[in-house]
């Protein structure tokens, strides 16, 4: 793993190569939500050679707000026991100031926080605001204002919030945005990670902007072996044909993707359009459908790899199996029934724990049967 300092580019800023240090001995997001909200507020302005920029506590720290708001709420991501920028995101949720739900973005979070009332707009600097600015301004500064050399504090980044920031540093921050970007999500992926064991794509959930990628072509893929292997139902048992013939589903995510962050082939599987509705987010008994999901992502399997012609589609969607599975499709394609299920649980039951674990909903299969048939 490089060392911190080797991420920061050079430059002659006097005191920026002390960047590398910000997030040594780091207990708590602050930091990392700091630097990165000051980074994009940076990075939205237009500079004027030679003069300062001035940035506002209330703007870094509802945007703080808002960085936190996406991996917490909708990615039920974990930043700590004691951390405290949780503690004050349930703190905003029990004020009931503002009208925000976990699917909300980074946007709608920060116009949430501009919109509020004064009464409201109270509650928030007292509960929310001033919490959050007794300690991360100056403990951000701690390379600079802790170090040996007399004149470092004095190339800081900043001497006080709210009060001029030098242009040499607001230039090097707008030039060198997308590195020093990246060295602070790769920071406070590796503080997540030792907090969130097992939970996939975490990079993802820092920085998600709300775009997935099509679907069109594994559906097209599963479409193909639909239809020759004259496939009626879905592996819950609901139909996925019309009766005039015609192929009527969704494909699912076996485990949600606001879980898995991917939209890999092994974890795709045809579902009855109004099934999918109903299952959502949620998660469904493996251990109850491991089985038929199994047999059935064998038999795709079996009827591409007996395609005389093999596209290269179908190479890269083999790919993502032997990758996850740990071998190779022919293999798969021919292991016994006992085997396949073996392979499958020990495979997506763990996810399944830490899905759960992390707050996802369990999926209630016979309820969600009785709301479509009703």
């Amino acid at each position: 793993m490089p060392d911190a300092g080797d991420m920061i580019p050079l430059s002659d800023v006097a005191g920026a190569v002390k960047l590398g240090q910000v997030f040594r001995r780091t207990t708590s997001s602050y930091k990392f939500l700091w630097f990165l909200s000051i980074l994009d507020l940076v990075a939205s302005r237009d500079l004027q050679i030679g003069k300062a920029l001035r940035l506002s506590m209330p703007e870094i720290v509802a945007l703080m707000i808002a960085k936190a708001w996406v991996p917490t709420q909708r990615f039920r991501l974990n930043f700590g026991h004691w951390d405290k920028m949780t503690q004050r995101i349930e703190e905003l949720k029990s004020l009931k100031i503002v009208r925000l739900d976990a699917a909300d973005d980074e946007h709608s979070v920060i116009r949430a926080l501009n919109s509020l009332k004064s009464d409201q707009k109270a509650k928030y600097l007292e509960e929310i605001y001033k919490p959050l600015t007794r300690y991360v301004p100056q403990h951000f500064l701690s390379p600079w204002s802790g170090s040996a050399e007399k004149d470092d504090a004095n190339w800081a980044p900043y001497r006080r919030v709210g009060h001029s920031d030098s242009y040499p540093w607001a230039q090097y921050l707008q030039e060198n945005y997308q590195v020093l970007k990246g060295f602070a999500l790769w920071k406070f992926a590796g503080y997540l990670e030792d907090r969130n064991t097992n939970v996939p794509g975490l990079n993802q959930r820092l920085e998600f902007t709300g775009a997935r990628g099509s679907l069109s072509v594994p559906t097209e893929f599963w479409r193909s072996y639909l239809i020759n292997g004259k496939v009626k139902t879905d592996i819950y048992g609901e139909p996925i044909v019309e009766s005039d013939g015609s192929f009527s589903f969704h494909l699912d995510h076996f485990l949600p993707w606001h879980f898995v962050m991917h939209d890999q082939i092994w974890n795709l599987s045809p579902v009855n359009s109004n099934l999918n509705s109903s299952k959502s987010d949620r998660i469904p008994q493996v251990d109850q459908f491991i089985r038929q999901f199994a047999l059935q992502q064998q038999k795709l399997l079996h009827f591409h790899l007996q395609r005389e012609q093999q596209e290269k589609t179908e190479e890269y969607f083999y790919a993502q199996y032997e990758n996850f599975f740990g071998c190779e499709v022919s293999v798969l394609t021919e292991m016994p029934e006992t085997s396949l299920i073996t392979l499958f649980s020990d495979r997506f039951q763990p996810m399944e724990r830490t899905a759960l674990n992390m707050g996802f909903e369990r999926w209630d299969r016979v309820m969600a049967t009785a709301s479509i048939g009703n």
